[in-house]
């Protein structure tokens, strides 16, 4: 019995649960009520992103002031 190979929809890779992209734009944007999402994604796309959203930022800032370890919560350690 084969089981079923869950595929990245932006590169056809081989995934598992890699990383899940969400983007969401309301009030002020000329995509107010759209939101895009990439479920799931390859490990390689989700860190294309966020270099891509690092590349924008100025000064000091960085992405990994918007990043969060969820170890605790998911996994009770």
């Amino acid at each position: 019995m084969s089981e079923h190979i869950k595929k990245c929809p932006i590169t056809n890779n081989n995934v598992i649960d890699d990383c899940h992209i969400r983007i969401e734009f309301g009030y002020g944007s000329d995509l107010d009520l759209t939101t895009y999402e990439f479920s799931a994604v390859s490990d390689q796309v989700g860190k294309a992103a966020l270099q891509a959203i690092q590349q924008l930022m100025t000064g000091n800032q960085s992405v990994e002031q918007f990043s969060r370890d969820v170890t605790e919560e998911t996994f009770g350690l």
